[in-house]
């Protein structure tokens, strides 16, 4: 067995019972460093200072947290660290041996350490050993959201873990209610499109094809583990959130114009419908 002393400037792991934040932690300490560094010259670098609200990953800066844990018991503990953001790499350094866990929701489900959610990341601690954590936070990331990121026992995690899952459970319900009635929608409406060929019902199956796309990325940011393909592609998801909102508006509007017969009796009507169509599909191509 290995020896252990508790020193000060450590978390002692097996004693917290619900959770800790990390933030104004006199045992945490943060610096922020060009995206290139990595973490074993980051263990070499001075300059560190305690994670407070000022701190933040910027578009040409990560954030690195870092701290140590003992366990102190017999048992081998297991921790959660909640960070929400794009991407968070953890790396557990003990004896001189590094894990890496990468979570976060730019990354892909294949590459998370936890495919249930994005932002909670499981540490094992085994009996009577020191730990020292270093966490690398990509940008955007700040503290501005009250989001902050905390340090969960095992019983805190499955508590919060469910709580999110009941708060989520209508929502999700719903959400796969409007893919399916958008389904059975696009059905009917290539069936008449296929018999009688006519633009009309080519606009209002766009229309719907990128509403259906877009109630795929709103499961996205839930819980869901049924039909949430946009885990494995999320930075395309990221990229296409908004395109995609103006694109099925493009095809409405060109829906509308041949539905209502606008051309025909208001001309002025139909044409500034249709440069706002346009303006719609060039917005979301910029964007995109």
């Amino acid at each position: 067995m290995a020896s252990f002393t508790s020193v000060y400037g450590q978390i002692i792991g097996d004693s917290i019972v619900r959770k800790v934040s990390l933030l104004d932690n006199p045992e945490v300490s943060a610096l922020q460093t060009d995206s290139d560094v990595g973490v074993k010259k980051i263990i070499k670098t001075q300059g560190w200072k305690p994670l407070d609200s000022t701190c933040a990953a910027s578009a040409k800066k990560d954030l690195w947290i870092k701290f140590e844990i003992a366990n102190s018991s017999e048992d081998t503990i297991f921790k959660y660290v909640l960070i929400h953001s794009p991407k968070t790499i953890i790396y557990q350094r003990e004896n001189l041996v590094f894990e890496e866990f990468t979570n976060g929701y730019l990354v892909p489900l294949h590459k998370r350490a936890n495919a249930s959610e994005d932002f909670f990341t499981k540490l094992s601690f085994a009996p009577y050993r020191i730990s020292q954590i270093f966490i690398r936070v990509k940008a955007p990331y700040n503290f501005s959201t009250g989001e902050f990121p905390q340090l969960f026992s095992e019983r805190a995690y499955i508590e919060a873990s469910e709580e999110i899952k009941e708060y989520q459970t209508g929502s999700i319900g719903f959400i796969y209610f409007y893919i399916i009635s958008l389904l059975t929608i696009i059905i009917f409406a290539s069936v008449f499109w296929f018999r009688l060929r006519e633009n009309l019902y080519l606009y209002y199956l766009g229309y719907l094809f990128f509403q259906l796309i877009y109630g795929f990325m709103v499961l996205k940011r839930t819980v869901a583990s049924v039909g949430n393909f946009f885990n494995y592609i999320p930075n395309l998801m990221e990229n296409l959130f908004e395109p995609v909102q103006f694109i099925f508006i493009t095809f409405y509007i060109f829906f509308i114009l041949h539905l209502l017969k606008i051309k025909q009796n208001h001309r002025f009507l139909a044409r500034t419908l249709w440069f706002l169509g346009i303006f719609c599909l060039f917005y979301a191509g910029l964007r995109f």
